[in-house]
């Protein structure tokens, strides 16, 4: 909003979607991500991209007609049907629910407070138990906070989820390489120990899914430039192990005379 954009520009987007169609965009779901970023600025004298923002939002969020400019023409928009979701990491939100689980606990409940002691909760437990106090307390406003019917918490991927996303569905890091290299008359193959280490780094570095990515393309870098020649040199295969993962060893190229005895680089799903 303080750039210039208001928001009922979102509404404008989803009419957009719709081809135009005022029933269908009624009907539709906006997608706020980042959402935490609105928050109320507390060391700065004019807050002006935050707590704006949020006042702004109120009108769309109370489900009345709105106002939007779409193609030169002013439309009338019912944002009573329309599904707001509105995530984002929230970072901080966590040492607020704790704090208020300690002071809560600290209180004298008769005799057996001295003898009670609230367990430690990890970081995704204190999420769970968020209530519409610690978001405003956090920086969202009270009347932003009513209006949400619902509080989710996203807990983060598993290894074998990770594993998933990593190499077994429609177009995964390693799937779309594969592809890439067969373009260039090459096979990758990535055998379990591979897709492992890159789990571990994975998890290692907590960024979920999102860093699979650049781990596969980080370890295939070497061959960037060399890819389009590698049939030409005999090259048959590429084989991605754990040490090059891990970054202890380069990558194995295998003649393409041997190409037959190495496994499959993905197994089938009734294998798994």
């Amino acid at each position: 909003g303080y750039v210039g954009t208001p928001v009922e520009s979102m509404f404008a987007n989803l009419l957009e979607r719709a081809g135009g169609d005022v029933t269908l965009a009624e009907h539709g779901i906006v997608f706020l991500d980042e959402f935490d970023k609105l928050k109320r600025a507390t060391d700065i004298g004019r807050d002006v991209s935050g707590e704006g923002v949020q006042n702004g939002l109120l009108t769309l969020l109370d489900g009345r007609p709105v106002r939007v400019r779409y193609r030169d023409r002013e439309v009338v928009m019912d944002s009573s049907n329309v599904l707001f979701l509105c995530t984002g990491a929230f970072a901080g939100l966590s040492d607020l629910v704790r704090h208020r689980i300690e002071r809560h606990a600290s209180r004298p409940l008769g005799f057996r407070a001295a003898s009670e002691r609230v367990a430690p909760l990890g970081e995704h437990e204190l999420l769970d138990r968020v209530t519409p106090e610690d978001l405003i307390a956090f920086g969202l406003i009270p009347e932003l906070v009513g209006r949400f019917t619902g509080i989710v918490t996203l807990h983060p991927l598993t290894r074998d989820e990770l594993g998933c996303v990593l190499a077994e569905l429609p177009g995964s890091p390693l799937m779309m390489q594969q592809r890439f290299f067969e373009l260039h008359g090459v096979r990758l193959e990535v055998p379990a120990d591979a897709r492992e280490a890159l789990v571990d780094r994975a998890l290692a570095q907590g960024l979920g899914a999102r860093t699979l990515h650049r781990l596969v393309m980080e370890t295939l870098a070497p061959l960037e430039y060399r890819l389009p020649r590698l049939a030409d040199e005999g090259v048959g295969a590429v084989r991605l192990t754990r040490a090059a993962v891990e970054g202890g060893a380069p990558l194995e190229l295998v003649p393409r005379r041997d190409v037959a005895a190495w496994e499959r680089p993905f197994p089938s799903a009734k294998e798994l």
